[in-house]
């Protein structure tokens, strides 16, 4: 997400959140990124398709191990 909210939204969901720290950011919210509490923090769109990828490859073999 890009905004707090959409943290609090993905959490209260029971998800794993991802801040997108590039875009839209609201000026006021940019001080502490880490304070959104996301799971993941990433600077780029092609970091988001690395995490995505990585999580993919991890679960697929979480899956074939149960």
């Amino acid at each position: 997400g890009d905004h707090p909210r959409d943290i609090d939204a993905g959490r209260a969901a029971g998800m794993p959140t991802i801040l997108a720290a590039y875009g839209y950011l609201p000026p006021a919210h940019c001080a502490d990124l880490n304070a959104w509490q996301a799971d993941y923090i990433i600077d780029t769109v092609a970091e988001l398709g690395q995490l995505l990828a990585q999580n993919t490859q991890h679960a697929a073999v979480e899956q074939m191990l149960t």
